[in-house]
């Protein structure tokens, strides 16, 4: 109390009443207690800048903390360290083990301290001083490790809490100041939060990763982490790319919306028309540094013109295309074919023509959803694949032989009887070789050598963004002869490497046909004429 008296309570029938007293040795106000946590051990603060440890069951003092010049009022303590500490007026906060004396000053503010205290499961400790600075300190080396306040400090501090179960530090004056606290995590990890796109800048020799409300950038020769955008959209990110030339980062979040990020800072150059559904996929347009693609839940295909024209700055939908009868999961353009792919939650992968909109037709060879498309540029072959674990290799335009399976494969593991589920594609056209990483956190490297050079094509013709690749020369396989085995390396989380043969035949059976409907030309397109 106000004259340095601390009073034991007991509560029983439903209320409270004093069952002790403890020797009044502080000659001022008792400014706060702390539990020493398992012992039986209470300490207590005064503004007559003595710290005292008490014996509760006895009442006896067990030790005299002295080393503060000023009044104290703040204690924390950390039990997995046996350390208490201690924040006066005098704008040092002291840690305290066994003995009488301070082990260590925790040094650098500049003005008095509002409290100090020790977060629950982790080697460190806060403080925070009038002027609203904080210092995040590392309890087993005593150094500051974090120095952060808000913009303009915080009028009238007086007092702050960590919140232990959400990570956050509430800081209260004339309004409340919320902090996220980024705690250490798993220092092999990328994130806390799973990873919804990681991509290469070649431009930077950098990095892109996202997830949660937060875009990383890392250094691709050292891997430290660089930059780190916070809550770059208001809601989850759900899709991230790269326009072309390195600059910018287009996202898409959870609610519709889509965003152009400064890649360099971080900063929001503009928006783009939302969708009224997930984004699912973004995708930049080769050749045209302004245009991207976006594709949603809600069945629908954008086409952005993101140079923000007139006095709004927001960007325009060019095209919108009417896409799948179900949800959009994935999203492919080929730049050299002029081409749009999309994948389904019904299993069905449609195609349309990126400079005028129009339909080219559809495959129904998944009876489930597809998890990612790939165009193996500047091959006319498409790669899809579904949540059995199966891929597919379907030939498009120029093809004569157009709308055909070419292969189809399931993605099996050694020792694993069910093919795992294909998240990810990417194609080398140096090597002819096909990546997938599929959901038991294995890299595959397919060999496609024996499907792509088994049809003789013409590919001197083929001009980016030009309809001229009509006039390519394309002679399908034989469907009835076997292709040549494929050879599959398997990069496993462990690094290790397993080798194994797996022969691709063409499917005979007429459900993996593929249709194809001229007549939904009308119906499935929307086209909106620039601005």
């Amino acid at each position: 109390d106000t004259k340095g008296h601390i009073n034991l309570w007991g509560c029983s029938s439903n209320y409270y009443r004093e069952k002790g007293r403890f020797s009044s040795h502080h000659s001022d106000m008792v400014m706060d207690l702390k539990l020493l946590h398992p012992s039986t051990l209470l300490a207590s603060a005064s503004l007559d800048s003595s710290i005292f440890v008490w014996d509760i069951n006895s009442g006896s003092i067990v030790q005299q903390l002295r080393g503060h010049s000023k009044g104290v009022f703040s204690l924390s303590y950390a039990p997995s360290y046996r350390l208490l500490f201690s924040a006066s007026f005098d704008r040092d906060a002291l840690a305290w083990g066994t003995g009488e004396t301070p082990v260590f000053k925790l040094r650098g503010h500049h003005n008095s301290l509002v409290g100090v205290e020790a977060i629950e499961g982790t080697s460190q400790v806060i403080t925070a001083d009038r002027d609203g600075v904080f210092k995040l300190w590392d309890i087993r080396t005593f150094e500051c490790v974090q120095t952060f306040r808000p913009r303009g400090g915080i009028p009238g501090f007086v007092s702050f809490s960590v919140c232990g179960a959400d990570q956050r530090v509430i800081a209260g004056g004339k309004k409340l100041y919320n902090f996220e606290y980024n705690k250490p995590g798993v220092p092999y990890l990328t994130d806390d939060h799973p990873l919804v796109g990681v991509l290469f800048n070649q431009m930077t020799h950098t990095i892109l990763t996202a997830s949660g409300h937060d875009i990383k950038i890392w250094d691709a020769r050292t891997g430290i982490q660089i930059r780190r955008y916070r809550n770059v959209t208001g809601n989850l990110v759900t899709a991230v790319c790269i326009d072309q030339r390195g600059r910018k980062i287009y996202v898409g979040d959870s609610d519709g919306a889509i965003h152009v990020i400064n890649y360099t800072n971080g900063a929001l150059l503009r928006t783009c028309s939302s969708h009224s559904g997930e984004v699912s996929a973004l995708c930049p347009i080769e050749g045209d540094a302004t245009n991207f693609l976006s594709a949603s839940w809600d069945t629908l295909i954008h086409i952005h013109d993101e140079s923000g024209l007139g006095v709004t700055k927001k960007g325009t939908v060019v095209r919108k295309i009417r896409g799948n009868e179900r949800d959009i999961t994935c999203c492919t353009v080929s730049p050299q074919l002029v081409l749009v792919a999309s994948g389904a939650l019904d299993g069905t992968v449609r195609m349309w023509d990126t400079s005028t909109g129009s339909y080219e037709g559809f495959y129904r060879a998944h009876a489930i959803e597809v998890t990612c498309v790939l165009f193996l540029d500047p091959y006319p072959v498409l790669v899809s694949c579904d949540v059995t674990g199966w891929i597919y290799l379907w030939t498009v335009r120029p093809s004569p032989r157009r709308a055909g399976v070419l292969a189809c494969f399931p993605n099996f593991s050694l020792g694993k009887l069910k093919p795992a589920v294909v998240s990810s594609l990417a194609f080398q056209s140096s090597t002819l070789c096909l990546y997938t990483g599929d959901e038991n956190g294995e890299i595959k490297l397919w060999n496609l050598t024996p499907i792509l050079t088994s049809s003789e094509i013409d590919l001197s013709n083929q001009k980016s963004k030009s309809r001229s690749v009509s006039n390519a020369k394309f002679k399908p396989p034989n469907p009835t002869s076997n292709l040549a085995p494929l050879n599959l390396r398997s990069l496993s989380p462990s690094h290790a490497e397993t080798y194994a043969n797996i022969t691709i035949t063409t499917p005979t059976s007429p459900n993996s046909s593929p249709t194809h409907s001229p007549h939904e030309d009308n119906d499935t397109t929307n086209n909106v004429a620039k601005t």
